[in-house]
């Protein structure tokens, strides 16, 4: 069995750095207003600290000091977390600094460097200030240059009978746009990338499409496309969902038209029937199985704790015991604030979470889903369990796409979920409670992609065979 600590470590990468010498305290806590001031604190081999004050005041209770934090319960998250992350900048650019350099960090030199870039920023700013007056004065030449080059194109333009109404306006720029503005409306990052997706997926089926280009025709021909690449119904029609969203949005501003849309009949949604369950002795070979690598020890842990209490992947890190409260009978709920929707939930913890919280010392590691799912299915290979072959049926259009595989390659993050709720129903848990403990506004969602329907129904059937 492996632990979950480890040393502080760092290491560089193309994209940011990550430091698990680095890491987060709330100081000087105040006992009239509960609050205390974010740090950034950085502790080297030997242990040694040096840490900087954010100035940001916050409440525990609402702050992770593992990720640096702050959660949508405080109302002045967003501002700030961003105050904290130009700290931990400051701090993340002086051990990257360090690591070309090849050399050993130590709180000494940490706090030496972050101090020093302190010190010559204002200096750095006024040569920058002097440099943009030169600037500023160069680029109000260029303006009047380009002020006179656009009235030579519009002279041109109205000569040939070309109006600004009819310059070509691409699909993909008014799409990035919308995305600002949900980034305004502070939507998830998932939701923001599936509209990344869907805009993808129409630049396959034709480049730089531009807005007035989108009829019936071309989301029927759009349509087809897809379902010419097997791409099943379901996505598709989470695809035309973004791309219409984007179209409407923008119809009115720009003089389009939308009585079309009306007559555009979309692919129906087709679930495939044959839902992956895991069954009980599947579960036991993976609990069983010797582990050699900290890595699949880590995402079993995960898996197992997932499996008792129906978290979704993303929101494993929310298993802490700040996040932990006890009812008046002594029974304890995992309370916290669901990634995907911020939905407040308090799930009850089984005498097996428990045991998986306390052994994991309330910390668990999360790898990346990709990861996630390749070290689940590398476990499930070696179990004799999963070597059965199993059909997963898909719909594209109005084919049927059969597929069949050894079960341990259809094992992801999201079958702990199911299973959770299986086992929630056997135990004659109502889709309301459920519904709750998951997360979800409604109990749609779980009827449709969850309840293992005809094994339940054969249940309920001994109801009426019994009278």
């Amino acid at each position: 069995m492996f632990g979950t600590k480890s040393g502080p470590k760092y290491f560089a990468s193309s994209y940011h750095v990550t430091t698990f010498g680095m890491f987060y305290k709330v100081k000087g806590i105040s006992k009239k207003t509960g609050l205390g001031v974010v740090n950034v604190v950085f502790r080297d081999d030997e242990g040694k600290e040096t840490l900087k004050s954010t100035g940001v005041q916050v409440k525990p209770a609402h702050f992770n000091t593992k990720t640096g934090k702050i959660s949508p319960k405080d109302p002045l998250f967003p501002e700030k977390n961003v105050k904290i992350q130009a700290i931990a900048s400051e701090f993340e650019k002086a051990l990257r600094d360090l690591e070309r350099a090849e050399i050993t960090p130590t709180a000494t030199m940490v706090g030496s460097i972050v101090s020093f870039n302190a010190a010559v920023a204002p200096l750095a700013q006024e040569m920058v200030l002097t440099g943009l007056k030169e600037g500023h004065a160069y680029i109000a030449s260029l303006e009047k240059q380009l002020a006179a080059a656009k009235a030579e194109v519009a002279r041109i333009e109205a000569n040939v009978g070309i109006t600004a109404l009819e310059k070509p306006i691409l699909f993909q720029d008014k799409l990035e746009a919308y995305k600002e503005v949900l980034k305004r409306e502070r939507k998830t990052e998932g939701t923001i990338k599936n509209y990344t997706v869907a805009g993808n997926a129409l630049t396959k089926f034709r480049p730089n499409v531009h807005m007035k280009d989108i009829s019936l025709t071309f989301l029927q021909d759009f349509q087809n496309h897809l379902i010419d690449r097997n791409i099943l119904n379901n996505t598709i029609r989470e695809i035309f969902v973004k791309v219409l969203a984007v179209y409407k949005y923008y119809a009115f501003e720009l003089d389009l038209p939308i009585t079309f849309l009306t007559k555009f009949k979309i692919v129906p949604p087709r679930q495939d029937e044959n839902k992956i369950i895991l069954e009980d002795n599947e579960i036991k070979e993976i609990e069983d199985l010797e582990i050699k690598t900290k890595g699949q020890y880590r995402t079993r842990e995960c898996f197992l704790f997932c499996m008792e209490t129906g978290l979704r992947y993303s929101d494993i890190l929310s298993a802490e015991k700040k996040n932990i409260i006890t009812d008046k009978e002594g029974n304890k709920f995992l309370s916290f604030a669901t990634q995907k929707y911020s939905k407040q939930v308090e799930i009850p913890l089984t005498r097996k979470a428990l045991e998986i919280l306390e052994r994991n010392k309330y910390q668990f590691s999360r790898p990346q889903e990709s990861q996630y799912n390749q070290a689940l299915q590398a476990m499930a290979k070696k179990c004799p369990a999963f070597q059965v072959e199993i059909t997963k049926t898909g719909y594209s259009g109005d084919k049927v796409l059969v597929t069949r595989m050894p079960k341990w390659k259809a094992l992801t993050s999201h079958l702990a979920r199911k299973k959770f709720t299986d086992n929630a129903l056997d135990k004659d848990v109502t889709l309301m409670a459920l519904a709750e403990y998951l997360g979800h506004t409604n109990t749609n969602t779980l009827q449709k992609h969850y309840a293992n329907k005809k094994r339940h129904a054969k249940k309920e059937a001994y109801k009426l065979l019994g009278e």
